[in-house]
């Protein structure tokens, strides 16, 4: 901030008798002194001097020269120049420029989010890791990870006052770099590409609002330029590939190379052709724990014996593993679910090995008592998949040739969910899923059962149409 000056000065003769010159001294509004020629001085010494002791003059003797000055005309002159500086623009003061290093960019504002949301929200490595991915190759590119988060520019105010006059300041502004715009053509582009889906679209979007949120919180930006930009909106038709409970008993018995539904043109070595003769019950039980008690796959494959509980017919889901680490499940707290009659037997005989059964064993596991490969999990179910005869599943045009998702091995879960909404009231399927929110238990209650309805609905209608046909 910079107070303007009072544009204030005098007149100054200099030079020998012969040659004296009228100057003018002033200063400008702001504050810097100046000095300027007026022209031959037309003066003579009266003999009395200021307080100051500077020469008083007066006019010289007889006509003034055409171009010389008077005392008179050279005040004159001056208030003229003084005039003219009070109405001048001011000029911008040389403030010190806002030192660049001191201005966060935006790969500050990505680098704070990701520690924060490692330490202080306390994100799994996995979750923190695909975060950084998002932020490498597709925040950082297109924002920049130089680019100052806000610019700084002088502007001046005029401040009246307590006498009621009124003076000029100079004032910095902060001007943020990055606009809704940015964000608006930010998410064009993403949805203009190919490869990516609008749910993948949708969380890169989210994930850039969560870091200019915590921007904003610590005073690195002034807004968030996020929160008024377009969404991308998602249409949910509530539908999943799934198995029904009869398809994937066709699946268990593949594993166990108890069916194979393959044409012979079809036939060539698989996943389950790779099994040993003892671990086909291993990772048939596995996928059954997946349909008939809905847990993910880094679950399953952390499942110890002693979360396995025959006596109060329970499965207790402690933690899961993934990327290389063990940590919480993925909702954060342990949760137990129903061990159907058809998974207690099949979990039960695999308990009967001869070796890794103790408590902390895992229930799943290699011959030498570590966890089951992920991979294999899947080309397993795939393999078993294909000679049940719905390798089509799998497929991205179903056999009518409409578009479909193909069916992953999470796909168990979401079958697990499908028929259990049948089975047990919805608050219970949220308890037994893991579900946070009973919005997304909800989206498996269209899958319910109307046989109830149905009879109800055909009751009613079949009174109608017979009192309309006595009518008649």
């Amino acid at each position: 901030m910079r107070t303007e000056r009072r544009v204030t000065g005098h007149v100054q003769v200099r030079g020998p008798a012969r040659a004296r010159k009228y100057f003018a001294q002033w200063v400008d509004r702001d504050g810097t002194k100046r000095t300027r020629l007026l022209g031959r001085a037309w003066v003579k010494d009266t003999g009395r001097r200021t307080p100051r002791d500077a020469t008083v003059w007066r006019a010289a003797d007889g006509p003034c020269p055409v171009g010389a000055l008077t005392p008179k005309s050279a005040e004159a002159a001056l208030a003229t120049i003084l005039e003219e500086g009070r109405r001048a623009p001011r000029r911008a003061p040389a403030l010190e420029p806002f030192p660049r290093s001191a201005i966060p960019t935006f790969g500050d504002a990505v680098d704070a989010w990701l520690r924060y949301v490692a330490d202080e929200k306390e994100r799994k490595r996995r979750t923190v890791q695909d975060y950084r991915n998002v932020a490498t190759h597709d925040l950082l590119p297109r924002f920049g990870a130089h680019t100052p988060l806000f610019r700084v520019r002088h502007h001046e105010i005029v401040v009246r006052t307590d006498n009621g006059g009124e003076r000029r300041e100079w004032r910095e502004q902060r001007t943020d770099t990055l606009t809704t715009k940015d964000v608006d053509e930010f998410r064009a582009d993403l949805l203009a590409r190919p490869e990516l889906s609008r749910r993948t679209a949708q969380k890169i979007l989210a994930l850039l609002h969560s870091v200019f949120k915590l921007a904003k919180r610590r005073g690195m930006i002034e807004r968030n330029p996020s929160e008024d930009a377009e969404r991308v909106t998602l249409i949910n038709d509530g539908t999943f590939n799934i198995l029904e409970p009869v398809e994937f008993e066709a699946v268990y018995r593949a594993v166990l190379d108890h069916a194979d539904e393959r044409h012979d043109e079809e036939h060539g070595r698989d996943a389950l052709d790779e099994l040993e003769l003892r671990e086909r019950p291993i990772f048939g039980a596995l996928l059954s724990t997946a349909f008939y008690a809905g847990l993910r796959l880094g679950e399953l494959r952390d499942l110890p014996w002693r979360c396995v509980d025959f006596h109060r017919e329970m499965l207790r889901v402690e933690s899961g593993y993934s990327a290389g680490e063990r940590s919480t499940t993925k909702g954060k707290r342990g949760r137990s679910t129903p061990m159907v009659p058809v998974l207690a037997e099949r979990l039960a005989r695999l308990g009967q090995r001869r070796a890794f059964t103790g408590g902390a064993d895992y229930v799943f596991s290699t011959e030498l008592g570590q966890r089951v490969n992920e991979q294999q999990v899947r080309e397993v179910f795939y393999a078993a998949l294909a000679r049940a005869g719905m390798g089509a599943r799998r497929d991205e045009i179903d056999e009518r040739g409409n578009a479909q998702k193909p069916i992953v091995v999470h796909d168990l879960r979401h079958s697990f969910c499908s028929w259990a909404v049948n089975a047990y009231p919805v608050t219970a399927v949220k308890e037994f899923a893991g579900h946070r929110d009973l919005a997304t238990t909800m989206k498996y209650v269209h899958r319910q059962t109307k046989a109830e309805d149905a009879q109800r609905g055909g009751a009613y209608l079949n009174s109608v149409l017979k009192a309309e046909a006595t009518a008649v």
